[in-house]
């Protein structure tokens, strides 16, 4: 079973259970439901620091910058949202 996964991924067991784990801890991230030793322990880490290593290593950034990134994204959105009613309230009202 091994050399199977291996071929087709090129990942070891460990290594292909951890990426999975560390994909639904994104998302989890993302959800903004829990703090990042939360999600670290959630998803099957026993060391948050351990957690944040392999996150970073899979991600290119830290878990905290990651759900730093997405709250600037979403605030983005937000606000671009917020200035487009505006906008738009404001060009009902003139007409």
């Amino acid at each position: 079973m091994y050399r199977k996964l291996k071929s087709l991924t090129n990942l070891s067991g460990n290594e292909f259970i951890r990426n999975i784990r560390l994909k639904r801890a994104a998302d989890m991230l993302q959800h903004d439901q829990f703090n990042i030793s939360e999600v670290a322990y959630k998803v099957g880490f026993t060391a948050p620091k351990y957690f944040s290593t392999c996150f970073k290593k899979v991600f290119g950034i830290s878990p905290s910058q990651y759900k730093l990134k997405l709250q600037q994204e979403v605030e983005g959105i937000t606000g671009k949202m917020s200035s487009d009613q505006t906008e738009n309230q404001q060009g009902g009202k003139a007409s």
